[in-house]
């Protein structure tokens, strides 16, 4: 028998803070949501909606638990190729397979080119916050290959570009973007498609199941078989 250690996932996972931010993806499904990516070589980031994912197996996801948030839902990779969900480009300040100038004529080659929603810095220095604001108080670095991050563009999105000279600014461009602009959903039709569900502590089953109840009045799917598919953190960082 041959047996191999799992890289990857069949499921692409995607995590979040709150309980009724969960329930809100399963009912409604996924807000894309503003992102900022600084590029290598220059002060320069873009900005883009999208709906992130990471394509990692069940028992590496602890780190990504402690960093985005307890709760998570774990799709079919299957189904979220079909929506358009691509892997990243992952690139570095000697990557050779692309010009990052800051000019105006490479910002407009990237802003035409369909594959710059998809670049990420191999590693990069994240915010920390100043407790309960969005004040920027430190940075950390992340090595964001790590996450093998997947993502879901919303169509005819036109990027927008940055010449960014601090973290804060970066932030308040985002927060004020989010603030006023929405997209299509991406909803999860057929709940079937759903492999895994995280809640974030025991005390929020009975909750859950309860959303359950009230949502199979509203539409017809298998509610055993997905309250199979719950999980909790603890269990995760006990047994996995």
């Amino acid at each position: 028998m041959k047996i191999s250690q799992n890289l990857s996932s069949a499921s692409l996972f995607h995590f979040t803070s709150q309980l009724d931010y969960l329930v809100s993806i399963i009912e409604y499904g996924f807000q894309a949501r503003y992102c900022i990516e600084k590029l290598p070589k220059t002060r320069l980031a873009y900005l883009s909606p999208m709906v992130c994912f990471c394509d990692i197996p069940l028992g590496s996801i602890k780190f990504h638990l402690s960093r985005y948030g307890g709760y998570g839902i774990g799709l079919k990779k299957t189904f979220l190729k079909k929506q358009g969900a691509s892997p990243l480009l992952y690139v570095h300040s000697n990557s050779p397979h692309i010009s990052i100038t800051g000019s105006e004529k490479n910002m407009t080659d990237l802003k035409k080119s369909p594959f710059t929603p998809y670049l990420k810095q191999v590693t990069g220095y994240d915010p920390v916050f100043k407790a309960d604001t969005r004040l920027v108080e430190k940075t950390r670095k992340v090595n964001y290959m790590n996450e093998k991050e997947w993502r879901y563009i919303p169509e005819n999105v036109e990027l927008e570009f940055v010449k960014y000279s601090s973290n804060q600014q970066l932030v308040d461009i985002k927060d004020k973007k989010n603030g006023t602009n929405t997209f299509d959903l991406l909803t999860i039709n057929n709940l079937d498609n759903i492999e895994y569900v995280l809640l974030g502590r025991n005390t929020d089953i009975k909750p859950f199941l309860k959303f359950l109840d009230e949502l199979s009045k509203k539409r017809s799917f298998d509610k055993e078989l997905l309250i199979s598919k719950i999980l909790t953190q603890g269990q995760i960082l006990r047994d996995f």
